[in-house]
């Protein structure tokens, strides 16, 4: 006997995020992305590219 693999996607939509939960045969929770986690990457890539130019500004008035 052949067992398959089957997964479920589920989607929970709020007015803020969307959380995108892939759920095997079993319940448990293989993967989840949610849209708050991205725009939380991309957030801090954007700070973690300003602080050097931030600091090099602050050196250069102080």
């Amino acid at each position: 006997m052949r067992l398959t693999k089957r997964y479920i996607l589920h989607l929970f939509i709020s007015l803020k995020y969307i959380i995108a939960n892939v759920v095997d045969r079993y319940g448990q929770i293989v993967a989840t992305m949610s849209t708050v986690e991205h725009a939380l990457k991309e957030a801090l890539s954007v700070v973690a590219l300003a602080i050097p130019k931030l600091l090099q500004q602050w050196v250069k008035y102080n």
